[in-house]
């Protein structure tokens, strides 16, 4: 029998131990498999007045208000509602705030908000149907998220569940292994074991 080298089994046991630990709770987590939004909180801060506007997907002014610190507060509150707008299943309206918010994230010039704009996008076009396109915008904001692992760890979550729906086992089984080992590295045991989960739960329905 080949024997496991000693960072393997490492991290073997740091998986066994955070699956042990959570395991009162799995049944409870099986929802998980839905998409983790990404906080607008997360990339700048709380969105300014505007949020009171109207209509609840009304996009911000901001060609009257050019400077960096109104485009950030900008691109927090499109964020915000791009994020209402997939609990409300309202993907149309949400796709037209994800174009304006790109926009927005490149005048910036902000690699995380376009990351997290990015994914906003991959999780509409997923609703959709559009599952290729969705995959695709996966991978493009995992790039621009290169420079903050956890919200690039939720990306890749998201990126896995959507293998496991394209019934690309295997792929997501690889990407449910990278978000567990490194979640429980940065000691994020919580996220750790929804990407347990769902491996369990991908693993069945192989």
């Amino acid at each position: 029998m080949k024997k496991r080298d000693p960072q393997h089994r490492d991290q073997a046991r740091r998986r066994t131990t955070v699956f042990s630990r959570w395991f009162p709770t799995l049944l409870a987590m099986f929802v998980l498999v839905a998409p983790i939004q990404i906080q607008a909180d997360a990339v700048a801060g709380a969105a300014n007045a505007q949020s009171a506007a109207a209509s609840p997907y009304a996009s911000p002014d901001v060609a009257s208000s050019p400077s960096s610190a109104e485009r950030i507060a900008a691109h927090a509150l499109l964020v915000e509602q791009i994020e209402r707008a997939l609990a409300e299943g309202a993907i149309r309206p949400g796709l037209e705030l994800t174009t304006k918010a790109l926009e927005l994230a490149q005048a910036i010039g902000d690699p995380l908000r376009i990351g997290v704009t990015q994914s906003l996008h991959a999780q509409l076009l997923a609703a959709m149907g559009d599952l290729e396109a969705a995959n695709a915008e996966y991978v493009r904001a995992g790039r621009s998220l290169a420079g903050a692992p956890a919200l690039a760890a939720a990306n890749r979550l998201n990126q896995a569940n959507l293998a496991a729906r394209l019934a690309r086992f295997d792929e997501a089984m690889t990407a449910y292994r990278e978000v567990a080992d490194g979640a429980s590295e940065r000691g994020d045991e919580e996220l750790a074991a929804r990407a347990l989960v769902n491996a369990w739960r991908a693993r069945v329905e192989a």
